[in-house]
């Protein structure tokens, strides 16, 4: 009997679909294995299928170490004891908690210590049986740089509050004291003397003058009075006179933003890469430029001629300096670059946001 005729022989071209098939598949198991992200599968009891060597090392394990076990094991309590009657309740109802939902969960590594992490998971069918994947993200360094930031305000905010203590509270006190006299001897029809009228001029000037500087602190960039260009030369024009060094802002009349948080984060970029330049950089020149490259959108650039870099640090360092500025960056959606200037003297913070 011929086997073509009886349909025993295989269709023309199923060897190429099974190829295929086979090339996917492992094309898929390569991005699973070698995904940044950790990827764990259970079933339908709770119990772990697979888990690729990402997830397997964000918890402590190996991989093997993990297979057959409830993924339970990898929770703190209570969420531990919660998982299992979770689970059943939603194959019974199919009311979902998670399912389908990225959520932020506290998860447990072998030596029992905790991390914040984001956890985002699917339901899948394999051949009628059900199993579920997630996908995990460990917020550990985002949590800390949160924290960094909330700290960098705080100190900003204490530091405001210390120069109000020491400079405005202060010059109030001698401009009430000085009036005073000046009361109790006109009280008295004695002559006032005009060079008390012009100290006490003089310290309302000075305390206007440090009013205008808290209040530029607290509101950086005013979009009523010049936007972020003013606030940058702002910048310049105060770190020259508190550091007695030259510092410089170079605003190119097309860059403009008209969002506040874009502008406001651009805004702490250049201070911090500025204070980075002055007190670890040992710089005695600083120029802030703000302009549009040609590609669009904005770009700022701060550069220094002080110690630099002694390696090509990249986005990589862990100075928290750098990792707030990286994080200010990735906030706006914006490109963020550090490196040395010539012969290793000197650096450059560059900052470029796309075109919206």
């Amino acid at each position: 009997m011929d086997n073509q005729a009886t349909g025993i022989e295989p269709p023309a071209g199923a060897g190429h679909v099974q190829a295929a098939l086979q090339d996917a598949a492992m094309r898929l198991r390569s991005v699973v294995e070698t995904a940044a992200d950790g990827i764990i599968t259970i079933d339908e009891r709770g119990i772990i299928d697979s888990i690729n060597p990402a997830a397997a090392k964000l918890f402590g394990y190996e991989p093997h170490e993990l297979f057959g076990r409830n993924v339970s094991m990898l929770m703190p309590q209570p969420y531990a004891g919660e998982h299992d009657g979770y689970l059943a309740s939603y194959l019974q109802t199919g009311r979902a908690r998670i399912i389908g939902i990225g959520r932020e969960l506290i998860a447990k590594r072998r030596n029992g210590s905790l991390f914040p992490m984001r956890l985002a998971v699917s339901e899948m069918n394999l051949s009628g049986r059900r199993a579920f994947t997630g996908i995990i993200s460990d917020l550990s360094d985002r949590r800390q740089l949160e924290r960094q930031v909330l700290e960098s305000a705080a100190a900003e905010q204490r530091r405001i509050g210390q120069d109000l203590h020491d400079g405005l509270c202060q010059q109030l006190g001698a401009m009430n004291f000085s009036l005073e006299l000046m009361r109790r001897r006109a009280s008295k029809g004695e002559p006032i003397d005009p060079a008390q009228f012009e100290k006490v001029q003089q310290l309302l000037q000075d305390s206007i003058g440090q009013l205008r500087q808290v209040a530029h602190g607290l509101q950086p960039v005013n979009f009523r009075i010049g936007g972020l260009p003013e606030a940058l030369r702002a910048l310049a024009e105060s770190t020259s006179d508190r550091f007695k060094i030259t510092c410089r802002a170079r605003c190119s009349g097309a860059a403009k933003i008209d969002d506040e948080t874009t502008a406001d984060h651009l805004y702490r970029i250049a201070q911090e890469a500025t204070g980075n330049a002055i007190k670890h950089g040992k710089a005695e020149a600083v120029h802030i430029q703000l302009g549009t490259p040609t590609t669009g959108g904005v770009a700022l650039a701060v550069l220094d001629n002080g110690l630099g870099f002694k390696a090509a640090t990249g986005t990589e360092s862990t100075g928290m300096g750098l990792r707030i500025m990286k994080y200010r960056a990735d906030a706006i959606g914006a490109e963020f670059r550090i490196h040395s200037r010539r012969r290793g003297r000197g650096a450059v913070v560059w900052c470029g946001v796309p075109p919206r």
